[in-house]
């Protein structure tokens, strides 16, 4: 049985195409092209059994894939014992003696390997592990698309885990989120559909969302006061260390505390035992971190930034998607996808 039957038995009966219609037209399409035919590709997304669709659309392209992991990043162990058993290289991210053509990385984690064409970076986090980078960088995260994932899918992921774990009244009890960019404005918008008081801790001098009142991070002790008074505290600014001059006020809180980031957010002197999933991104305490509806566009943006290394010469350094790669991706979607209304709400904010 070869590796693409493998995958389709593995996930039979699990999804509808409606779920994956960006990643599904890139199957149709790279499966007669072969766009990465020889290209040895390492991708680091999170494994988890909806990241396998992302792997179909990568051999169906012709790519030599291999698959990156690291003790920073949650990952499906069954899953990962499934690729392994059909014979899919695994990676851990301290083996740096390997080269690859292109790396698709997630947190610069894999960063100090050395590829041949360029890199492909998911997270917004990982954009400061490429700022000096001597290779071309395809940054995923900075368009239209990653919204769909971070604020729709994000948001949502962040109230599906505290469901999971017992916490499910919202309603008149104060959230007060860490950061507002793509991830905590899914969160605050989730919060306020779910009838929250929701407040904002951010970089009032940089933060262009204002749905709901905002203090600034620096006013120190408005924002402890706020820790206070918390239900939920949630971070969501994709800093190391960004909470850690309040981890005192964190520590003696009463409220139901989670980080939203590949980074630990709250420093070292917040306890593991304090933050919900020991400070690992709530949502991947879910078989589904982010539900496979919102996580497909971006994935098949990812995979066309290593596409698009593969076939143009790019000078070193961070370069975003073109806007077209986007649209169309974004117009599939629509098209053909479960979340066209939701989209339109998101686009129209």
């Amino acid at each position: 049985m070869n590796t693409l039957q493998a995958i389709a038995d593995y996930l039979k009966g699990r999804y509808i195409l409606q779920e994956y219609p960006a990643l599904h037209h890139q199957y149709k399409k790279w499966i007669e092209t072969q766009p990465l035919k020889g290209i040895q590709v390492l991708d680091a997304t999170p494994v988890f059994q909806n990241t396998c669709l992302k792997y179909t659309a990568l051999l169906a392209a012709g790519a030599k894939l291999s698959i990156g992991i690291s003790e920073k990043l949650p990952y499906d162990s069954s899953c990962l014992h499934f690729l392994q058993d059909i014979g899919l290289d695994i990676i851990p991210d301290t083996l740096h003696t390997r080269q690859f053509d292109i790396i698709a990385d997630c947190g610069a984690l894999f960063s100090s390997f050395t590829v041949r064409m360029g890199y492909v970076e998911l997270t917004r986090s990982g954009y400061y592990g490429y700022q000096n980078s001597r290779r071309p960088v395809f940054l995923t995260d900075s368009g239209r698309i990653k919204e769909i994932e971070t604020t729709l899918g994000t948001g949502d992921g962040y109230f599906r885990g505290l469901e999971r774990l017992g916490y499910t009244h919202f309603h008149n009890r104060r959230i007060v989120v860490f950061g507002n960019g793509k991830v905590g404005r899914g969160i605050i918008l989730c919060g306020q559909n779910r009838g929250a008081e929701v407040i904002s801790i951010t970089d009032t001098h940089r933060s262009g969302f204002s749905d709901c009142p905002i203090i600034d991070f620096r006013s120190s002790q408005e924002v402890i006061s706020l820790i206070a008074t918390a239900d939920y505290i949630v971070s969501a600014t994709g800093i190391a260390n960004a909470l850690a001059p309040y981890s005192e006020a964190l520590c003696q809180s009463k409220a139901i505390i989670a980080n939203m980031g590949i980074e630990d957010e709250f420093g070292a002197e917040v306890p593991l035992s304090r933050v919900l999933n020991e400070k690992r991104p709530l949502n991947f305490s879910l078989e589904e971190p982010t539900q496979l509806r919102y996580i497909d566009a971006t994935m098949a943006l990812d995979n066309e930034g290593i596409c698009y290394l593969a076939h143009h010469p790019v000078p070193p350094g961070i370069f975003l998607p073109p806007s077209s790669m986007e649209e169309s991706l974004i117009e599939v979607t629509r098209q053909n996808g479960l979340i066209t209304e939701e989209l339109n709400r998101l686009y129209r904010h």
